[in-house]
């Protein structure tokens, strides 16, 4: 399979997962409808906002590309997460967690599969202080396939070749957009609004939640280059424990057994066998081999587990009462 061809397809199931996305979302609720469109628009806004200022990572042509070599980003990113975005907040509802703790948990469902997605899809290269831009560079990379090239700094602190700050930043996104977007159903009543003032709640959400988002990776990285790499773990550390630990406490009134709906999750489980597969093939971090194995495939049950959290009483036909 020519490169050209993998591109397109994996363009053609993004616009497909969107649009899957935006039909199952139609049919809850207009709001809906539009958080997951709205959603696309917001992605890409901190996708083309940080290539632009920060720094940390220029694309490849990926194909769809919005903007200008090197500063572009591809609508694909749009698509997908607003896709991840939509199952991980449906997901949350389900579970029947109270509104104000499930933007966390939605983070951390949707920021499991890029554990797993981007040190196979991207790769980096060393550079030597924070913010230097590294697309013009012909040094070599070292990590995946290389879709897209961060541009590191040896002090940085990397779950395989990519930076934490990759991850602080989605949890940042998800968590940031989910929180806006269900206090404008519990505070504004959004649901039962008209469509100008739906739209005009959910840019509002959008325009805020960029600006927090943007601020908030600006302050990590000041952290960052005070602080070194053992701070920049804790605090991914933190951002990712905190969901965990809510899950943990309300382990005893979380709604597991919902019907199965594997039509919702289904490209996230792929995505992630498809990546462990290629982190196999690939021989990727293969100086640390056994090790960085048993880490990836562990970070990868981690994620189908979440992904599946609220069917996995469906899935014990042996438990009581099945």
């Amino acid at each position: 399979m020519t490169t050209t061809t993998m591109l397109a397809l994996a363009n053609a199931a993004g616009i497909a997962f969107f649009l899957f996305c935006l039909y199952r979302a139609s049919r809850e609720s207009r709001y809906t409808a539009f958080v997951v469109m709205g959603t696309v628009l917001y992605g890409l806004a901190v996708e083309l906002l940080e290539v632009r200022t920060n720094h940390p990572y220029f694309y490849r042509d990926l194909g769809l590309m919005i903007g200008a070599d090197p500063q572009w980003v591809p609508s694909a990113v749009g698509f997908y997460w607003a896709g991840f975005v939509f199952v991980a907040m449906t997901l949350t509802d389900r579970l029947g967690l109270p509104w104000q703790q499930r933007p966390p948990v939605d983070a951390l469902i949707a920021v499991s599969v890029d554990l797993v997605g981007d040190p196979v899809a991207s790769a980096s290269r060393v550079v030597e202080h924070f913010g230097q831009v590294c697309s013009g560079m012909d040094t070599p990379t070292y990590g995946g396939l290389g879709g897209w090239v961060w541009c590191v700094p040896e002090e940085s602190a990397t779950w395989f070749s990519v930076p934490c700050e990759n991850y602080v930043g989605w949890f940042l996104l998800v968590s940031v957009i989910s929180f806006g977007v269900r206090a404008g159903r519990a505070w504004l009543s959004a649901e039962a609004l008209g469509v100008v003032r739906q739209l005009l709640v959910l840019l509002a959400v959008i325009v805020v939640s960029v600006a927090l988002v943007a601020w908030g990776i600006d302050l990590y990285t000041a952290i960052a280059r005070r602080f070194g790499s053992a701070v920049e773990w804790l605090i991914l550390g933190a951002a990712l424990g905190w969901p965990l630990l809510i899950l943990v406490r309300a382990r005893g009134r979380l709604q597991m057994r919902n019907p199965i709906d594997l039509t919702l999750v289904a490209l996230p489980l792929t995505s992630v066998v498809v990546c462990v597969g290629a982190f196999l093939w690939l021989r990727i971090d293969l100086l640390h081999w056994p090790w960085a194995v048993a880490q990836f495939i562990a970070a990868a049950l981690v994620s189908v587990v979440l992904w599946c959290l609220p069917f996995v009483g469906r899935l014990r036909p042996f438990e009581r009462g099945s």
